[in-house]
């Protein structure tokens, strides 16, 4: 399975993110420690995540309320 991993350590919001581009699938783990996974995520997201100037922003306007999700934790 292949994975993309990345952690922000300037986010007040977003903690960590991993992409596993096997199945498209999107993890989101906030700084609160909440953790949801999206599916269906094309793989770019992943690149354009890491690369916003913003990560709680690019998260509200490209993923959530996107795709389809489920609370981890």
């Amino acid at each position: 399975m292949a994975k993309k991993a990345h952690s922000f350590t300037d986010s007040d919001s977003i903690a960590h993110i991993v992409y596993e581009s096997d199945d498209g699938t999107l993890l989101v783990e906030f700084t609160s420690g909440r953790q949801y996974k999206y599916f269906d995520v094309e793989a770019a997201r992943f690149d354009e995540f890491v690369a916003a100037p913003s990560a709680g922003k690019y998260f509200n306007a490209n993923i959530l309320n996107k795709y389809k999700f489920e609370r981890l934790k």
